[in-house]
């Protein structure tokens, strides 16, 4: 049930990801793709993560409960805290 939530999730956002050879959904901090208050878009997290060979797909902030799924608002630039966490498809390796 859960891998069928994870297929549900790729395709919503138009990701194709086999992830039936071993890629998973994880929840990364936000270290590994920025600095404390730096202003990016998502689009710069995103290349970022692809330099990781990962997907981000989301994000939440440190004071949200819930996390973003593909944000409307990707090119428009915000200050990220440490605290805050990516979504984001990987290698399961």
């Amino acid at each position: 049930m859960v891998l069928d939530y994870k297929i549900k999730i790729t395709y919503n956002i138009g990701i194709v990801v086999h992830l039936w050879q071993g890629n998973e959904m994880c929840i990364k901090p936000a270290e590994f793709y920025l600095f404390d208050q730096e202003e990016l878009c998502f689009y710069d997290i995103m290349i970022r993560g692809r330099t990781r060979k990962e997907i981000v797909i989301g994000y939440r902030l440190t004071n949200q409960e819930r996390a973003i799924i593909n944000p409307s608002e990707k090119s428009v630039p915000r200050k990220w805290s440490l605290d805050d966490v990516f979504v984001v498809l990987a290698s399961g390796e």
